[in-house]
């Protein structure tokens, strides 16, 4: 597995970080600042697309995501890619947030002491929204709140119906006080409305229906009255005009006795004829006369025959008049008759039906037929037309009443009808509430018994742990588990120094309590699907004494494989000292020790023995400054020499209660003190296929090296008066050659050290086999 970060908070230059999935394993020791936590956030940024310890940080309103961005890079130069096997994914920031290419396989834990502290201290709601991904079972979480919504959302509309009833109530009261604010004494309400509902609803309707078409008839007598008077009228003025044209007419018929067409035609022609001549004599009898005399005379004649003729035209005229007038009558008295027929039917049958309903007048009783309804009949009905007001009025009376009582009906119905409707959904939403809150009452009950169940099922496990790393102690039993009432509440108890229900908190040391809450997050992880894990536990044993380091680590080193991958950071110098001095293993552990941080590069590693052996065969290579040569000689001897002693754990003077610190002379008496160990000191060489190609004895390489190391002193450190007395580069030169011999022997190709005993005989490098260091255990004395 490899971690690749370029322009990702402190990191400026592209920075690689290798896990080796042979150990299951990895810790990454560096002191504060050199950049443990950005590794956790580039991790936490491609794998759970958060900012990762920028989470729960202010930054004034500034966005999380673009704060990962290097301050001297752009945000397009950010690159976060996680290798693992043939599975490459690559994470950059989009617009807002991060653009993941390719597919996350597994997922990221991430476990600080802030985390620990949090898990342990914080309120019971705070505390299960740690573990609630461990031990909630989501699809009843969701179901279990759409049940609450329901019946949230019931309730309301529960209430919803509570005003509609409410309404109801003040509609019926409404209804009730409009319905009898008339009556002298109003009954009350729901003897008013028992009344309302025990009246017919047919017995009204047929009772209505007779005064519709009462008031129907009524109504059309009136309305065809005022026409039906107008055409007697007309009538009389028509046959009035005709008598004036016909006397008219026989007054000028007596004037004149001549044929009046004939003469009227010859007059004209007379007339044209005198126009266009001026003879004055008669063109029929020659009798003498003067020329304008005769035009007056025939003049004359034409009008009288003319007024005749038009006096004629006006007599047919007025006869047609006459004729219309009368059609119009006898049209109208027709029609009027069928409504007087039609109210006598009606008026009839309603006598028949209904009591006290006043009568009609003569003039419509007597008539029988349409010729009957003449002008002088008119005048009677005409006459007693106020007669038929009590018969008017009781029939508007009776209509407007019962078309109120069907109206207060009708109304009463439907609010009855609502109030019936409501109480039914009333009832029904009330079912379906309870309902609901029975179910998701089981389904809660459910998920903490789940809960409950997932954590005693991991009780055992996390108290293993936990006595694992603090044996002995009097803490029977510590718990946790959810509240059996409170919603979301996780509570953390148990039995300490025989007192039942202690609070750990208020019980433990510092140091407890985060072993405790690391022992909680682990048990808790492995419940959780732990081969497709990888766990990253920042800085998360800084509080951890010395005491119990080891107990931790063999922890660590025993639960690693249960998980896809271990990562550790720490600052704890303790840790760093028995790791490179060999007092824990290294078999199945990577360990990684980053180097100081710098704004230009950003996160480095430090230089370990296989950078400082490059850099002497280079000087070595060079060949010009001895001081350098003898420098790095020393420390290269530094690290082989500790390599040595520490896996055969040589003794070494210490110096209780400080960070050892040895000197090459120390680590030249702890070998040449293992009298057995050697001459018993063999590194063997194989290619890749296994075969061997040489063998290498280190007690004639270490004897000439520890026969120089004064020269190292002399032209490197401490002697400088001395190093007139000897050629200083010729002999750097020598102790260079003499470090790279012993190098050369002990190391592989990537000048790493033989520091895996996976094979039980010898101490091998890792990856291809190509150096096996005998023996595996020191001699015995």
């Amino acid at each position: 597995m490899k971690l690749t970060i370029e322009a990702f908070r402190g990191v400026n230059q592209e920075f690689n970080l290798n896990f080796d999935t042979r150990s299951h394993l990895s810790i990454i020791y560096g002191e504060n600042g050199s950049g443990k936590t950005t590794i956790s956030d580039a991790l936490e940024f491609l794998f759970n697309e958060t900012s990762g310890s920028l989470e729960e940080k202010s930054l004034d309103g500034k966005t999380r995501i673009l704060a990962l961005v290097h301050a001297r890079r752009k945000k397009q130069d950010l690159r976060v890619q996680w290798q693992d096997g043939s599975d490459t994914v690559t994470a950059r920031i989009g617009s807002t947030k991060p653009q993941i290419t390719g597919t996350v396989k597994g997922k990221l834990h991430t476990l600080s002491r802030k985390h620990i502290t949090k898990l342990v201290e914080e309120t019971p709601s705070r505390r299960f929204e740690r573990i609630q991904d461990f031990v909630t079972l989501p699809d009843l979480e969701r179901e279990e709140a759409e049940l609450r919504n329901f019946a949230t959302g019931q309730r309301r509309l529960l209430e919803s119906q509570e005003r509609l009833a409410q309404q109801v109530e003040v509609d019926l009261d409404s209804l009730h006080q409009r319905a009898t604010q008339s009556d002298p004494v109003a009954p009350a309400r729901e003897a008013w409305i028992k009344g309302i509902l025990a009246q017919s609803s047919e017995t009204s309707d047929e009772q209505l229906q007779i005064f519709e078409d009462l008031h129907h008839s009524i109504t059309r007598l009136r309305d065809d009255f005022k026409p039906l008077k107008e055409s007697y009228s007309q009538v009389a003025l028509a046959r009035d005009e005709l008598v004036a044209a016909q006397n008219e007419l026989v007054r000028l018929v007596s004037e004149s006795t001549d044929d009046f067409a004939e003469a009227l035609d010859t007059l004209e022609q007379a007339k044209v004829l005198f126009d266009k001549t001026s003879r004055d004599a008669c063109p029929v009898c020659d009798t003498v006369i003067g020329h304008q005399e005769l035009v007056a005379k025939v003049s004359g004649k034409l009008a009288r025959l003319k007024a005749l003729s038009a006096q004629s035209a006006k007599v047919k005229q007025a006869e047609t008049s006459q004729r219309n007038a009368t059609t119009a009558v006898e049209t109208l008295q027709k029609g009027f008759f069928a409504i007087i027929n039609q109210l006598r039917q009606v008026h009839q049958a309603a006598q028949d039906e209904l009591e006290g309903l006043p009568g009609l007048v003569p003039s419509l009783l007597q008539s029988t037929e349409a010729a009957h309804l003449t002008a002088e009949w008119f005048q009677g009905l005409a006459a007693q037309a106020a007669q038929l007001k009590p018969l008017s009025e009781h029939v508007e009376k009776q209509r407007t009443a019962l078309l109120q009582r069907k109206d207060q009906q009708s109304q009463l119905k439907a609010i009855l009808s609502r109030k019936k409707d409501t109480r039914q959904e009333h009832a029904e939403i009330s079912r379906m509430i309870e309902k609901a809150e029975q179910i998701a009452t089981m389904l809660r009950e459910h998920r903490i018994r789940h809960a409950n169940e997932t954590l005693t099922a991991i009780s055992g496990e996390f108290a293993r742990l936990y006595h694992s790393i603090h044996p002995g102690e009097e803490i029977e039993n510590i718990r946790l588990y959810l509240h059996p009432t409170q919603k979301g509440a996780a509570r953390f108890d148990g039995t300490l120094f025989g007192n039942e229900e202690m609070s750990p908190v208020a019980c433990l040391s510092e140091s407890h309590l985060d072993t405790l809450g690391l022992c909680l997050f682990l048990a808790l992880q492995k419940k959780e699907d732990p081969k497709n894990t990888l766990l990253y536990l920042d800085d998360a044993i800084a509080s951890v004494d010395e005491a119990h380091m080891e107990r931790l680590y063999h922890l660590f080193l025993a639960e690693a494989p249960n998980f896809r991958h271990v990562i550790i950071t720490s600052h704890y110098q303790p840790l760093r000292f028995k790791f490179r001095w060999g007092l824990l293993t290294q078999a199945k552990v990577s360990f990684i020790e980053l180097g100081a941080w710098s704004l230009d590069q950003g996160i480095t590693l430090a230089k370990g023995p296989n950078s400082e052996i490059k850099f002497l065969r280079r000087y070595v290579h060079e060949g010009e400054d001895a001081a350098t040569i003898a420098a790095k000689s020393g420390l290269v001897l530094e690290r082989l020499f500790d390599f040595l002693t520490g896996i055969y754990q040589c003794r070494l003077p210490r110096n209780p209660g400080a960070e050892q610190r040895w000197t090459l002379d120390h680590y030249k008496g702890g070998l040449q003190g293992e009298k057995k160990l050697l001459p018993a000191l063999q590194c063997d060489h194989f290619d890749t296929e296994g075969k061997p190609i040489e063998s290498h004895m280190l007690e004639p390489l270490l004897t000439n090296i520890f026969s120089r190391l004064q020269f190292r002193n002399a032209i490197g450190c401490h002697y400088k008066e001395l190093a007139g007395c000897f050629n200083e580069l010729g002999e750097a030169m020598k102790l260079g050659q003499a470090t790279l011999g012993l190098v050369d022997a002990i190391c592989d190709e990537n000048d790493e050290l033989p520091d895996s005993q996976k094979d039980g005989k010898s101490w091998t490098n890792r990856g291809t086999v190509t150096r096996r260091l005998y023996p595996l255990l020191k001699p015995l004395s």
